[in-house]
């Protein structure tokens, strides 16, 4: 699935003159049983709330087909972030091992 930034941050820019970048719209927690990361949270009104298709509990796999199982949550979230209006490709796993594409943009 593509997810989409946000337009919210549009135009905001860092000290260094450079886009301030934007997540997804969700909070996640890795499972250290199960060594994975899981959808905690999907931020009211955030880019994977108004796009939908990520839900509350669904498996983080893929970010840009890369494989996220053994990043550490500091790199899972350099991977979802982007400038606003970018978006990503990520795999979720939901209710079971079938992995299905889903792309929000960082918000």
């Amino acid at each position: 699935m593509q997810q989409h930034a946000g337009n919210a941050a549009k135009g905001t820019m860092t000290g260094d003159s450079l886009p301030a970048l934007v997540g997804i719209g969700v909070t996640f927690k890795r499972d250290k049983t199960r060594g994975c990361y899981v959808v905690r949270r999907v931020i009211e009104r955030g880019p994977a709330d108004q796009e939908g298709g990520i839900m509350r509990d669904d498996v983080i796999s893929e970010v840009d087909g890369i494989v996220v199982a053994s990043k550490t949550p500091e790199e899972l979230t350099r991977l979802v972030l982007g400038p606003s209006g970018s978006s990503i490709d990520l795999g979720i796993t939901r209710n079971g091992p079938a992995a299905r594409p889903a792309s929000p943009q960082p918000a």
